[in-house]
């Protein structure tokens, strides 16, 4: 049987407007917006944020109901970001339906000029991207745990995970090459905020299956905003 694992990159943020609105001018980013990037440790989501959290929480609350999932537990970055976007979903729920923890490995901010071929010291504690692939891998296995020692059935439980752009990415695309010891250049998934991407373990067969990555069909036109991973 598989087990499903649903990512959500968090909502608008306050750190990207900035690099949003940049964007929609076709500009470079000033001197002085990068400064204010970087002054957020931990930024929270917009006014726009929320309206894009309750939209993906009911669609998701939706499609669970839907899918006759009992049993939820949903994984959260320790940042205001991801957790914020959470909340939403998780309110639509009894608590006695629903399990949550706050996953330290999934924390991340970056700068939108920096790649992983760059030394950068954007990622929280890390200033390389071979500790970063390391993050990667230490949750990649706690991911095989958390599914391996399910208590339910995997027909009847599902994982939503809320986290971040350039997270996801990597972990995706390190699926997608089914653990090949290979992380693919992860700047090809574009991961817009409030993207829903999916994916299941199949541990008979030891094999991921990706379903969508990057789907964002359940926002109004009107609010979405997109990804600024180059």
């Amino acid at each position: 049987m598989n087990n499903l694992v649903i990512y959500v990159r968090h909502a608008e943020s306050e750190a990207n407007t900035i690099i949003h609105k940049s964007k929609s001018l076709g500009k470079p980013l000033t001197s002085s917006q990068e400064l204010k990037i970087h002054s957020y440790s931990d930024p929270d989501i917009t006014h726009l944020g929320i309206e894009q959290s309750k939209s993906t929480a009911q669609y998701l609350f939706d499609s669970i109901k839907k899918m006759n999932k009992k049993y939820v537990t949903v994984w959260l970055s320790p940042m205001k970001r991801a957790q914020h976007t959470g909340k939403y979903f998780i309110d639509l729920f009894k608590d006695d339906l629903i399990t949550t923890k706050i996953i330290n490995e999934l924390q991340e901010f970056t700068s939108p000029k920096i790649t992983l071929e760059d030394h950068h010291t954007y990622l929280v504690n890390h200033e390389t991207k071979e500790e970063f692939f390391d993050q990667i891998m230490k949750f990649n296995e706690l991911l095989l745990d958390e599914l391996k020692n399910q208590t339910h059935e995997p027909n009847d439980h599902i994982l939503i995970i809320f986290g971040h752009s350039l997270f996801f990415s990597s972990i995706l695309s390190y699926h997608i090459q089914h653990e090949k010891n290979k992380i693919v250049e992860f700047s090809s998934l574009q991961l817009p905020n409030c993207s829903i991407s999916c994916e299941s373990y199949n541990f008979t067969e030891n094999k991921w299956k990706t379903y969508m990555v990057s789907n964002v069909s359940h926002l109004p036109k009107n609010i979405m905003t997109g990804t600024h991973v180059l």
